[in-house]
């Protein structure tokens, strides 16, 4: 079915039958990293809503922690964001019964309330009941066996499990069973009761692991491996990026918020910093700004990344937020606040024409990799003006661009007065796009290199 969007290039449109027409990209998924009581480590993990979050990251939202910041931001308008769990010397919770062998899917001190339970089955194959303590959910698992089989127990646990894994050797064929037969004893349940479950002894005890530090988000050792801030490598998109403090009672570190800084500026996406001034931090970087009201509180990064996406969703990147449809939900409430920016060169609207770029060079980067495989030349430099042109004039209809004709409100420039006869021979095509974001023909432009001429062997 397609997908229906009030306001086009903010969300993924239906796929157009023409592979080559320009698709815009999002413009306000937004990233969060720092610690989480539960789920994947280093790893980016696509959330829809903040139940979504909770299913895999759990409820925690102490100080510290990404949970709250994630709230935030879907009550304020958030629409997509990703997550990233950092921990430093954190491990899973280990529970046995004889052959059977379980870790915690993920490290944390939540998986010390894991109880299990084993009954036997026909035909020689037993089953397995996983219990989380923490938020009541039961598993169940019917007809395994140690046998070689699709239904051994690893095998199956392993690829069905939220809760548990195994990470042991593969259990023997001929191992026993140790089940539990006993029903619970007077003013005990099931899972209260040692002789009807199995709990997680102290010397299985998992840990939320040490205190973050610098060195746990940003280093040459995590950029290296994907790890900590750079695990981002591994989502294919985020345009905003949320660090909430990290450590209880201090901000983050002004060395992260730097190397934060010159990441956004590889990914072509944009920094929100927490409430402070960035001149403070020897940060000035036209990816990076921290909001402020006029009034009261200042606003969490991650409500105004919520406002943010919320305004993009109504009135386009390309509009700040501001006036009564700036107004932020609690905990932070600023109903009809005007929120302005500090750290950017200039005030919001610079802000606004900042993540409008962005937009343009994300969108316009990703909708012409079809040129990599096209002689760089004459034809090839019509067709990507053509589509260029097409595409921005779909953004002019919407209201992105100042002036009411489009050779005031923006323009497209491909050809041999952008690509040098060195270009040719390194298989680059330059293409330079202009837009007018306040005044009718006063440009901010995009200059982009393109691949071009290249062999598809």
């Amino acid at each position: 079915m397609p997908i229906t969007a009030n306001i086009p290039g903010i969300f993924p449109a239906e796929l157009s039958r023409d592979a080559r027409a320009i698709q815009a990209q999002a413009t306000s998924l937004t990233a969060f990293v720092g610690a989480a009581e539960r789920g994947p480590l280093d790893e980016p993990v696509a959330v829809r809503d903040f139940p979504s979050f909770v299913r895999t990251f759990g409820e925690s939202e102490r100080e510290g922690a990404i949970g709250g910041a994630v709230r935030e931001f879907f009550a304020n308008g958030g629409i997509e964001a990703v997550a990233v769990r950092v921990a430093r010397g954190a491990r899973p919770a280990r529970l046995a019964r004889g052959a059977v062998k379980l870790s915690a899917a993920s490290a944390g001190a939540w998986g010390n309330q894991l109880r299990l339970r084993l009954r036997l089955g026909l035909d020689g194959t037993f089953h397995l009941q996983v219990r989380d303590g923490v938020t009541g959910r039961i598993e169940t698992h019917q007809d395994l066996c140690f046998d070689d089989s699709a239904r051994r127990i690893d095998r199956v646990v392993n690829a069905r499990s939220q809760l548990v894994r195994w990470t042991a050797e593969p259990p023997k064929a001929e191992a026993v069973l140790l089940e539990h037969a006993r029903e619970p004893r007077a003013g005990k349940t099931t899972w209260s009761d040692d002789e009807c479950s199995t709990k997680v002894e102290p010397a299985g005890r998992g840990s939320n692991g040490c205190d973050l530090s610098l060195g746990d988000f940003a280093s040459a050792a995590k950029e290296a491996s994907h790890q900590g801030l750079y695990a981002l490598e591994r989502a294919d998109l985020f345009n905003l990026l949320v660090i909430p403090a990290y450590r209880p009672g201090k901000p983050v570190e002004p060395a992260l918020w730097r190397a934060a800084a010159s990441y956004c500026a590889r990914r072509r996406a944009f920094l929100l910093v927490e409430p402070c001034f960035l001149e403070r931090l020897g940060l000035a970087n036209a990816n990076a700004a921290v909001f402020f009201s006029a009034e009261g509180e200042p606003p969490s990064s991650a409500a105004v990344a919520g406002l943010l996406a919320r305004t993009d969703a109504q009135r386009g990147p390309w509009r700040a937020p501001v006036g009564l449809g700036a107004a932020l939900a609690a905990p932070r409430s600023l109903a009809g606040c005007d929120l302005s920016a500090d750290g950017f060169p200039d005030d919001r609207g610079h802000v606004a024409v900042r993540r409008t770029s962005l937009f343009l060079e994300e969108s316009l980067r990703r909708g012409t990799r079809w040129a990599a495989f096209e002689p760089n030349a004459e034809p090839l430099w019509r067709e990507l003006r053509a589509r260029v042109t097409d595409f921005l004039d779909g953004l002019h209809r919407q209201g992105a661009f100042a002036g009411s004709r489009a050779d005031e409100a923006y323009f497209v420039t491909c050809g041999e007065d952008t690509t040098s006869p060195a270009d040719l021979a390194h298989g680059r095509v330059n293409l330079v796009v202009g837009f007018a974001p306040v005044r009718p023909g006063e440009f901010a432009t995009v200059s982009l290199a393109l691949a071009a001429g290249q062999s598809v062997d």
